[in-house]
C-alpha cells in the first residue's frame, strides 16, 4: 500500500490510496461519518479497475479537530470493532 497525499488544508483532506480498495476504505469512511466534526467522508475513483482509490475528508466549518488525527481516530475505532468481532467469533466458533 502507498499513500499520497494529494490536497490538505485545515478542513479537509485528499489522499491518493495504491494497492487498496473498497475492501479496507469503506470501514473507515463508515466510522469517519459518525464522527460529529466530519461534514464529508468518501472514496473516489475514476473507474473501477483503478489500482488506487482517493480517500476524502471534509471537516464541518469551525472545526477545531485536523483531519489526519480525525482519520486516526477512527482507524483505531475500526481495529477495535474488527478485534470484537475475532472474538466474538472465536467463542461461537471455538477451534478444534
Amino acid at each position: 500500500m502507498e499513500l499520497e497525499v494529494i490536497e490538505s488544508t485545515k478542513r479537509q483532506i485528499k489522499i491518493k490510496v495504491k494497492g487498496e480498495n473498497e475492501t479496507l476504505l469503506n470501514p473507515l469512511v463508515q466510522e469517519l461519518l459518525r464522527i460529529k466534526d466530519v461534514e464529508y467522508a468518501t472514496i473516489e475513483t475514476d473507474h473501477p479497475n483503478d489500482t488506487y482509490r482517493r480517500l476524502f475528508v471534509r471537516l464541518i466549518k469551525g472545526s477545531k479537530k485536523d483531519p489526519v488525527k480525525v482519520i486516526k481516530e477512527s482507524l483505531k475505532q475500526v481495529k477495535k470493532v474488527t478485534g470484537d468481532f475475532k472474538k466474538e467469533l472465536n467463542k461461537a466458533i471455538p477451534s478444534k
